[in-house]
């Protein structure tokens, strides 16, 4: 994979690619287990993770190292736990990396039970599960949400 633009993987900085294979294979995992491909709506390429990877923790090898997407910080909820984590554990990088994809899934989708007891899910979109994901709704310096930044944040790296 290509280096992240700002986030140098070389000299002390070569940490930051340590993660590339298991992004890689999760995103190959993901999208079989799904059967999705390029241009799907869930489809996730290995070098969005790899953005995303950086906005969540890439400033920080302590954090990519053992939690890449802060999956498993300060938003416990239990559900969580069919995914394979500990509240207050770091995951690692390799559960963390499952467990975010499928939780950023989770957040994609939204299911509405209707007056008869069906159920009905529908997927909301990357944008809504990265929003969803983040949660974080306070207004940033320049006025907007917090999960806008976020993502817009995501889309400029991942297309730098």
């Amino acid at each position: 994979m290509r280096p992240i633009a700002g986030y140098p993987e070389t000299g002390k900085d070569a940490w930051r690619k340590a993660n590339d294979a298991i992004f890689e294979q999760a995103a190959k995992d993901f999208n079989t287990e799904y059967g999705l491909k390029p241009g799907d709506a869930r489809y996730i390429d290995p070098q969005l993770m790899k953005a995303w990877a950086m906005v969540e923790s890439g400033g920080s090898k302590e954090q990519f190292l053992s939690d890449p997407f802060q999956v498993n910080v300060a938003d416990w909820a239990k559900a969580k736990s069919d995914l394979g984590l500990v509240k207050g554990k770091a995951p690692g990088p390799k559960l963390g990396t499952y467990a975010a994809l499928r939780w950023l899934d989770r957040k994609g989708h939204k299911t509405t039970v209707l007056k008869n007891g069906t159920k009905t899910t529908v997927y909301l979109g990357l944008a809504r599960a990265f929003m969803r994901y983040n949660g974080n709704s306070r207004i940033d310096k320049n006025g907007k949400p917090h999960y806008e930044n976020y993502i817009a944040a995501i889309k400029k790296l991942h297309h730098s």
